[in-house]
């Protein structure tokens, strides 16, 4: 979502922000001592482009907006479904695709078949332009296990992969490991 922000920040649209990346977006600039980003001064100015969604209304206006950026959970979940619902059959609209949608997540479905399915309405076959950038930030296998064993966790979720099942067996016998499946409920 960040580097979305940066390369659209001088772009002369009415542009919204939302999901869960605003809190992330919020902790790039609050611990600015971590150079997650290619330069912190660059992501200060594209935030200032973007206009936050914090309320109900302020979504209403999203969605009348020309640039709308969320975070998309792999298409899952979030708000991304709701601007979908709104956009799927809108020709002039467009969903473009920055990172990777793993296998069985609505983000592969719409890129390979161009549908999405949520348990609220069921099947949405999408009709406006789809569009693929790679700029995934997704770690591989052997960093992930690197990462977990860094951080010493208690218990590792696996939402979503090309095999959990595999990063699963690795990690088994070390970390109580949750493999949820869309629905599952469970306590942290």
């Amino acid at each position: 979502m960040q580097e979305v922000m940066m390369v659209l920040k001088d772009l002369p649209y009415d542009m919204w922000v939302d999901g869960m990346g605003k809190t992330v977006n919020s902790m790039y600039t609050d611990h600015q001592e971590h150079p997650y980003l290619r330069s912190i001064r660059e992501f200060k100015a594209a935030k200032r482009s973007f206009n936050p969604v914090r309320t109900s209304s302020a979504r209403e206006k999203a969605r009348q907006g020309q640039v709308i950026i969320t975070t998309s959970g792999m298409l899952d979940g979030g708000p991304v479904l709701h601007y979908l619902k709104d956009q799927k059959d809108n020709d002039k609209s467009a969903v473009m695709l920055v990172g990777y949608q793993a296998e069985n997540s609505n983000g592969r479905l719409l890129k390979e078949e161009g549908r999405v399915e949520t348990i609220q309405d069921g099947p949405m076959k999408i009709r406006c332009e789809v569009m693929t950038f790679d700029l995934s930030a997704h770690a591989d296998h052997d960093q992930l296990l690197h990462f977990i064993k860094g951080c010493q966790p208690e218990k590792v979720v696996l939402m979503h992969s090309d095999n959990r099942e595999e990063l699963a067996q690795d990690l088994e016998g070390d970390y109580e490991v949750l493999m949820p499946m869309p629905g599952d409920y469970f306590e942290l």
